[in-house]
């Protein structure tokens, strides 16, 4: 195995972790129903990611790997006001 394959996902920052929550609830303003928030992560980070879109309203959340097979696009629908 090599160095590479052998090394471990990196935790989020603080920083990038509030971003993302502060994109995500910003996004439920002006997001239409059904309107849907792609976001990127790091890798390892797209299960987390996905939960809390999930934890937020979100359905239909989807995780997209990268060419390496990590996933690090995380998409997801805004099923808007119930």
């Amino acid at each position: 195995m090599s160095a590479q394959s052998k090394r471990q996902p990196a935790p989020p920052t603080p920083l990038a972790k509030e971003l993302r929550e502060r994109i995500a609830r910003d996004a439920l303003v002006v997001l239409p129903g059904g309107g849907r928030l792609v976001l990127e992560c790091g890798d390892g980070q797209a299960a987390a990611v996905a939960s809390g879109l999930r934890s937020l309203g979100y359905d239909d959340v989807l995780c997209t790997p990268d060419l390496a097979g990590r996933d690090r696009v995380v998409d997801a629908r805004w099923r808007g006001q119930a």
